[in-house]
């Protein structure tokens, strides 16, 4: 299971052991750059766990853009689960340029401009019936 246990921006891990406990992981590394953590609901009509869902995120940095994707998916793993917020590692990132947002339906959501602009190193939350981030 890949996760960041401890909300540091740095990904984590928990292997599971058959008939023996778990071994936890904690990534202890100084400096793992930026981050972006995208939680996705659903609508009330379809899923409110919207599995299947794409999310694309463009940053910008000194070195040029970042363009990164993440599906959100289940049963990824034996005898667990990884985290079903999507981790987006944007290394020397310093600003997001856009979100793109496919939900399983095929409907689209964009952000771009100031909506996104200053949201590395959060945790943000993007609702499918209203179209919005909460940061």
């Amino acid at each position: 299971m890949v996760a960041d246990l401890n909300n540091d921006g740095k990904q984590d891990l928990v292997v599971a052991n058959n008939a023996d406990p778990p071994a936890i992981l904690i990534n202890q590394l100084p400096d793992a750059g930026s981050f972006l953590r995208v939680v996705l609901v659903g609508d009330s009509r379809h899923n409110r766990d919207p599995v299947g869902a794409r999310v694309r995120v463009v940053a910008r940095g000194d070195d040029g853009p970042i363009a990164m994707t993440r599906w959100l998916e289940i049963g990824s793993g034996y005898c667990g689960q990884s985290d079903t917020r999507l981790h987006f590692g944007l290394g020397a990132a310093s600003e997001i340029s856009s979100i793109e947002v496919t939900w399983p339906d095929g409907e689209l959501d964009t952000f771009e401009g100031e909506d996104v602009r200053n949201l590395i190193d959060r945790e943000i939350r993007i609702r499918q019936e209203a179209g919005v981030i909460d940061a």
